[in-house]
């Protein structure tokens, strides 16, 4: 039986990966980095990208806790003019959340993620937050998913996940949770193979998909 459905964020709620690595290219090039943001940040979380490629390139000059604040502020003012939701969010929540906890498990700071949250009144209808600062390993890790699991209570078989990304697939699987792809906001036509269910938006997120999720527990 289903009793929580996790959202991933970017891609699925928003679509800010654009917004992110322009105000990354922004920030990076104030310290004179300069290098494929868009390839090396899309499916990674935040922490992971800062010691994987910033802190190297740097030689640590540029502290974790001063690149997030950096980056926080630019980010949100990008976002105030370009941020939107994706097609399906506000009615699919509306309808999902008197019968299902709803969690969001991200890579993104949480700073980032109650700012939209917020912004369109949507912090209400989830009961949990998982972002990067909770975890220690990044999606394709399960590390994002486990913690969820043990902060809502469930087993594995007792949600699904809802993810855009290869990582993002991955580190649900290897959680041992089902997934749902959504492709809308897969603009760099991420491999879906792994999921379960492959559906556009989250209109086509309907009572039967979720039944379909549903017996994929029982099976099991």
């Amino acid at each position: 039986m289903i009793k929580a459905i996790l959202f991933d964020f970017d891609g699925i709620i928003v679509h800010t990966e654009p917004i992110a690595i322009l105000a990354l290219k922004t920030i990076l090039r104030s310290h004179g980095i300069s290098f494929d943001v868009r390839k090396e940040m899309v499916g990674k979380s935040w922490k992971l990208f800062y010691h994987d490629y910033v802190a190297p390139l740097t030689e640590n000059r540029v502290t974790y806790e001063a690149l997030t604040r950096e980056f926080d502020e630019a980010y949100k003012r990008m976002m105030q003019a370009e941020v939107k939701l994706l097609p399906g969010v506000c009615e699919t929540l509306e309808r999902l959340h008197d019968h299902y906890r709803l969690a969001i498990v991200s890579g993104s700071q949480r700073s980032s993620i109650e700012w939209v949250l917020n912004r369109y009144q949507l912090k209400s209808y989830f009961s949990s937050i998982i972002s990067a600062e909770q975890y220690e390993r990044s999606k394709p890790e399960p590390d994002s998913y486990k913690l969820a699991l043990q902060t809502l209570g469930i087993l594995p078989t007792e949600c699904f996940a809802i993810e855009d990304s290869t990582a993002g697939i991955a580190a649900a699987k290897s959680a041992g949770i089902p997934v749902v792809c959504v492709t809308i906001g897969n603009y760099l036509g991420q491999d879906n193979h792994m999921a379960d269910v492959v559906i556009e938006t989250l209109f086509d997120l309907t009572d039967s998909v979720i039944e379909k999720i549903s017996l994929l527990g029982d099976v099991t």
